[in-house]
């Protein structure tokens, strides 16, 4: 092929890939998607695309009432609303959580052959799951600022100011584990951060399932291609002539190559079957209509579809249908509850986002997925141990996560708060023991470090915070 005519076609790709990637994700997002398809290839030959890890982060929005679900308190011990400590739990409007008043000794949850105590809240993933669930408690999330503590555990960095600093942890699993799905990372509704990382490995950022499907429907009749320019171009990428492997020099053209069929996945609407939550239920696909009877999402409810349950369908099929590496998800929003709006909305909404988790976990297990799991779920703080003057809880440094599925200890408890102050503890690494003296007070870097960890991966981007591997929640 002459000179000027490989120029002339490798113009018309260049413009025809743009036009197609940024229809296909036309968010805003079209950046990190050309990394997938112009960086190079991040997989490592340590990870089988088939059996690598897959990392799922559930962010409860708004600072969750710990007392309600990861560090609790007996309701009958602690029944002075004006000692330090109050969980209060007959004062929420949730029937569930009432309902488990009656059936657990004071409202803790600890079912036959567990070792940790849940919250009322968390009644039905403890029930179902305590033996794969490892908590850690008395986490010191160092800031009362929504914005700093999100992002403070989302990448295991203190933020400089309100900035994020480094990378956010599903991009950092991904960089290293490979970009092997068609959307290495998926983010719903939160931020993604990636400093010094491959472009690849960003995470795709849409706000609700409405624009995923924007993102994963299939392109307007104009922008695709005649069968003519496809066969021209299919012929001219099918190798590497001299002239490709002169531009060849950083492998970049050779990443296009290998990466331009995930491309074309996204672009063709292939991927949307799975996530066609819309139809009517007589329209939907006999998959998708398993999948939604199972979370309990009625399809085209647009409320449904804005819900923790709806959010834990999503994730369940981006990791099953092998769609997805890393998929964040918010299972509760706007739980920052300083008034009275607390004792009507925040433990129905706390509760919603476990039960949904536990249907999750439920899921992948089920699909035969989950051993390749890693789930933790988290919030940006804790509240206050007692109530306000308003009937709410406000920002408390002393929070909690939980950790779940690949190369963690289930049925185990780490660390721990005090009892008179709801404050922070030193902590055994080795034995996970709250400990007087000569422990170490967890932080959300020791978290990450554990997790990755746990699945393999390296944790060196974290060095500059010192990180502490907590031995007792590894497998």
């Amino acid at each position: 092929m002459k000179k000027h005519h490989i120029t002339k076609l490798s113009r018309a790709i260049s413009t025809l890939s743009r036009r197609r990637m940024l229809a296909a994700l036309g968010l805003g997002t079209g950046a990190a998607m050309f990394g997938q398809a112009l960086s190079p290839s991040l997989a490592r030959a340590d990870f089988d695309p088939d059996t690598a890890p897959i990392l799922i982060s559930c962010y409860f929005n708004g600072g969750y009432d710990q007392l309600l679900a990861f560090d609790p308190r007996n309701n009958d011990n602690y029944a002075d609303e004006n000692s330090g400590i109050y969980p209060g739990y007959q004062l929420h409007a949730d029937s569930d959580v009432l309902q488990t008043l009656g059936d657990y000794s004071g409202g803790i949850v600890r079912p036959s052959g567990c070792q940790v105590d849940f919250g009322p809240a968390a009644r039905k993933l403890a029930e179902t799951h305590y033996d794969k669930l490892c908590v850690l408690r008395g986490m010191d999330m160092g800031t009362l600022t929504h914005e700093v503590g999100m992002r403070y555990f989302l990448t295991g960095k203190f933020p400089r100011g309100l900035s994020a600093s480094g990378s956010a942890l599903p991009t950092v699993m991904v960089d290293q584990v490979g970009t092997h799905a068609p959307i290495p990372n998926l983010v719903m509704g939160m931020e993604s951060y990636n400093e010094g990382l491959a472009p690849a490995a960003s995470g795709l950022r849409l706000n609700e399932l409405d624009d995923l499907a924007s993102v994963l429907q299939a392109l307007e009749p104009e922008l695709a291609l005649d069968d003519n320019a496809r066969g021209l171009i299919d012929g001219y990428v099918a190798g590497l002539d001299c002239h490709g492997q002169r531009l060849d020099a950083d492998g970049r053209v050779s990443d296009y190559l290998a990466n331009r069929s995930k491309a074309e996945v996204l672009a063709s609407g292939e991927l949307f079957q799975y996530f066609d939550f819309f139809k009517p239920a007589n329209q939907l696909s006999t998959d998708v209509k398993a999948l939604l009877d199972y979370f309990g999402v009625q399809p085209g409810n647009q409320r449904d579809l804005q819900s923790a349950k709806a959010q834990a369908a999503l994730a369940a099929q981006a990791a099953v249908k092998g769609v997805s590496q890393a998929i964040s998800i918010q299972l509760a929003t706007g739980i920052d509850h300083h008034d009275d709006t607390y004792q009507d909305d925040h433990a129905a909404a706390v509760r919603e986002g476990l039960d949904s988790m536990s249907l999750l976990i439920s899921y992948l297990e089920e699909a035969g997925v989950w051993d390749r799991c890693i789930l933790v779920a988290w919030s940006e703080f804790a509240r206050t141990p007692r109530i306000n003057g308003r009937g709410g809880r406000d920002h408390h440094l002393a929070s909690s996560c939980l950790v779940a599925g690949k190369g963690i200890a289930g049925n185990r408890v780490i660390g721990a708060t005090e009892d008179a102050t709801f404050g922070t503890r030193g902590v055994d690494l080795d034995t996970g023991e709250a400990v007087s003296e000569g422990g170490v007070v967890l932080r959300p870097p020791d978290v990450h470090a554990t997790m990755l960890k746990a699945i393999g991966v390296n944790y060196e981007h974290l060095s500059n915070n010192d990180p502490q591997i907590i031995d007792a929640m590894l497998a």
